[in-house]
């Protein structure tokens, strides 16, 4: 092995050190910081201007084509600057990168948001408009379902997606990365007309969260071995499919039937139903949800503390 080999493994290694130490700040400190900090401003910032974008360069007239390659330059438009953002962040100390490190990971976690929720869902006062998104719901039961898929899916981007592409490239894969994910989401599919604006934002994020998505999945089935209630070996086979069939693998591992159709501010989206449950969800059903999130990061942090001791 040279010396140039030695030196990118040392700085991986020193990646994956850091990144441990930040996820144990975020998960000690998460709830109590995690309220407070702006990171929903800007999203939503960032989501009007995608906004902008979308009805200024996507418009129905344009043919499919026109669409797709102009959804590509948007994309770039989001994820240049932050990847620009993280080459000027990567000159800071290895500390300084740590302490962003833990703000992102704690902005993933979104502890203080999953624990009111669970404590509103156990008085039965659910509201059903999600404010993070206005989404308008038509009862209790399609709030907990997206909760779970969005919980989840901040599990796999904002905690094991930002941890992996920090260690391999450090914040400017993170950021790209996470810029990628944001206009993934925001031009998706729900919106028929994003199928081909959004075509190349989804496509790279696909390829980009595969490798995360798929150890998320390993992790929360692990978890649900000691989660009681949850359905491991019938999650099992769903594993294969990771991160396509996402849905399904959560659905079957928490033994309930999540997707169907969700009523948004804009007008309805309809989904399949997958999972062989009820999809008349309960406080429950989203207890065991939390305990199997609090299980599977618990286990990822004793996964950290494994890591440091060589």
């Amino acid at each position: 092995m040279g010396a140039q080999d030695a030196s990118i493994l040392g700085l991986i290694a020193a990646r994956a050190e850091l990144a441990c130490i930040s996820l144990w700040a975020a998960l000690l400190l998460g709830y109590f910081i995690g309220q407070f900090l702006p990171a929903y401003l800007l999203v939503e910032r960032a989501s009007l201007l995608a906004g902008y974008f979308g009805k200024k360069l996507n418009r129905r007239s344009r043919d499919v084509a026109t669409r797709a390659w102009r959804g590509a330059v948007v994309l770039g438009f989001f994820v240049v600057p932050a990847a620009g953002f993280g080459l000027i962040l990567s000159g800071l100390p290895l500390w300084a990168e740590g302490v962003v490190l833990a703000c992102l990971f704690t902005a993933g976690l979104r502890s203080h948001r999953i624990l009111a929720l669970w404590q509103q869902a156990r008085r039965k006062e659910i509201s059903l408009l999600s404010q993070g998104r206005k989404h308008l719901f038509t009862d209790t039961h399609g709030v907990l379902r997206y909760e779970i898929l969005h919980h989840a899916a901040h599990l796999a981007v904002g905690i094991m997606g930002a941890a992996f592409w920090f260690v391999l490239g450090g914040l400017t894969t993170l950021f790209s990365y996470l810029a990628l994910a944001f206009a993934s989401a925001e031009y998706a599919t729900e919106h028929p007309e994003n199928r081909a604006f959004g075509g190349v934002a989804r496509g790279l994020f696909q390829l980009a969260d595969t490798i995360p998505r798929l150890l998320t999945a390993c992790l929360l089935l692990v978890a649900g071995f000691f989660v009681p209630g949850c359905k491991p070996a019938a999650a099992l086979p769903s594993l294969a499919t990771t991160p396509r069939d996402w849905t399904g693998f959560i659905a079957r591992l928490l033994g309930v039937a999540l997707g169907g159709p969700t009523k948004l501010a804009h007008g309805s989206h309809v989904a399949d139903w997958v999972g062989e449950g009820s999809a008349k969800l309960t406080s429950a059903d989203f207890t065991r949800w939390v305990l199997l999130w609090m299980v599977a990061l618990l286990l990822l942090g004793l996964v950290g503390l494994f890591l440091l001791t060589f």
